[in-house]
């Protein structure tokens, strides 16, 4: 079986991004900010004076192997994992984990999914 990690916007009618592709396209990080910004993902709401405190790069996904590792890049209004702040030590996601932007953009959840490895045989 072979793991991909999803998260899930529960703001965004949940939007679904798999993580798991998007950290193999982009040299194994994926980064959350403000819509319209060029991040991999971007979060938000359409009214501007709402998403104007999300920082534009506000946190970073690195995938090592197949552990996925949050950090709050310096923002403003921080990043919250379950509840608590993210520390400069960031956090290591796990299946369930809700993610905040700030203490009220969220939650964006993140969720494991098991599929199963095809092999192909050459005849």
């Amino acid at each position: 079986m072979e793991e991909h990690y999803f998260l899930i916007d529960h703001i965004r009618k949940n939007k679904r991004y798999n993580l798991t592709a998007l950290a193999e396209d982009n040299y194994n990080e994926v980064t959350i900010g403000r819509l319209h910004h060029g991040a991999s993902i971007e979060v938000g709401w359409e009214n501007l004076s709402l998403t104007k405190f999300i920082s534009r790069h506000h946190a970073t996904i690195t995938s090592v192997g197949n552990v996925l590792y949050l950090t709050d890049n310096n923002s403003a209004i921080g990043t919250f994992v379950n509840g608590k702040r993210l520390s400069d030590a960031g956090h290591i996601l796990n299946d369930g984990d809700k993610i905040y932007i700030g203490e009220h953009y969220g939650p964006l959840e993140i969720k494991s999914v098991q599929y199963p490895i095809h092999e192909h045989s050459s005849q």
